[in-house]
């Protein structure tokens, strides 16, 4: 069972709430801005979080039951005034959290067909439990198999980190 950490949702929820209000007031109305705001605390196998607008995180837990990371809200400095929830979830011994940008995802092959979110999890799964380099590399090599040399028009950008061991205090 998780223990709520003191404030720590609430100080994150106004965090995101004045982020968006500082980008509304001073970008122009068209533009936005995507985060993703994730606090490890691997000593106590937690992470809060806050997803504006960004590609959902997933985790991918040891045995490849998958968890998406949505709890948020918008993007950030479209609308003047707005509300984020915080998520909280457990990492265990061999879970491992991916972080990714929308590049990665809409990367494109010859045909035009998109590598896709599925795609993704579905090698994150497969290859959950080699180290967190051994991860990346798994990736971005099949990512760039998957476009055979089509120019991709975004940053492909992903972190994957792992739990592993116990924690250090209960």
């Amino acid at each position: 069972a998780l223990e709520p950490q003191p404030d720590g949702g609430r100080r994150l929820a106004t965090l995101m709430h004045v982020l968006n209000r500082h980008l509304y007031v001073l970008t122009p109305a068209e533009k936005f801005a995507t985060l993703c705001y994730l606090s490890l605390q691997a000593d106590r196998r937690r992470v809060n979080y806050c997803n504006a607008g960004h590609e959902t995180p997933v985790r991918i837990a040891a045995d490849g039951a998958v968890e998406r990371l949505s709890d948020g809200g918008t993007v950030l400095g479209a609308f003047p005034e707005m509300n984020y929830d915080v998520g909280e979830m457990e990492l265990n011994e061999g879970d491992i959290l991916a972080v990714y940008t929308d590049g990665l995802v809409d990367a494109v092959s010859r045909t035009g067909e998109e590598f896709g979110e599925d795609r993704l999890i579905g090698l994150l799964q497969d290859v959950r439990r080699q180290r967190p380099d051994q991860i990346l590399d798994a990736v971005f090599q099949r990512v760039q198999t998957w476009a055979e040399g089509v120019p991709q028009h975004d940053d492909i950008t992903l972190v994957v980190a792992r739990q592993s061991g116990s924690p250090l205090s209960s």
